[in-house]
């Protein structure tokens, strides 16, 4: 009986502690990866710039139930938007900026008060293009939400490599083979 009393005890004070642990780590997370696609800018950004081209590249149909697209008549330029649902989670991605080197869309995911933000960029190089997606977030969880956060890069950074590569085999594409407005 003294064992389980003492089980208790140290339970109890862990859970306390990783509770008032929590209240002292961020509840935001980075999620940055790059790669040179060896095609065009223009091809690149294209793949991405289009919401209708989302769904022949976005990472998580590939390894889970295809989400479905819902993607409004205006699918470039801002403010127009694209909408999932599925996993890993449904929300929806509005356009804010769109140029020819950086793309940026505001993130509201379901169950969400305050939306994330995701942007690519893109360097043009005599070998391909320089690539980088980045995607700043936060989880409205209390308590399991900072701990989210810490592991955020390692639970879906391998997704957005994984993206990355998706929109690079489609930029390779022969031109007739792109689909374009």
């Amino acid at each position: 009986m003294r064992i389980l009393k003492i089980l208790f005890i140290v339970l109890l004070f862990s859970g306390v502690s990783a509770t008032a642990a929590s209240f002292f780590i961020p509840n935001t997370f980075v999620i940055e990866r790059s790669n040179l696609i060896p095609a065009a800018s223009f091809k690149v950004n294209r793949q991405i710039m289009l919401l209708k081209n989302w769904e022949s590249w976005w990472p998580w149909n590939s390894v889970r139930k295809k989400a479905s697209f819902t993607i409004p008549e205006r699918e470039a330029g801002s403010p127009a938007q694209v909408r999932w649902e599925g996993r890993p989670a449904s929300g929806m991605a509005t356009v804010k900026k769109q140029t020819v080197w950086e793309l940026s869309y505001e993130v509201q995911l379901d169950g969400n008060t305050s939306p994330d933000a995701l942007s690519f960029s893109f360097q043009e190089l005599p070998e391909g293009t320089h690539t980088t997606v980045r995607y700043e977030g936060h989880f409205e969880t209390p308590v399991l939400g900072s701990y989210l956060a810490l592991l955020a890069d390692s639970m879906h950074g391998g997704m957005f490599d994984w993206g990355l590569d998706n929109i690079g085999a489609l930029a390779q594409k022969d031109e007739a083979e792109i689909i374009t407005e």
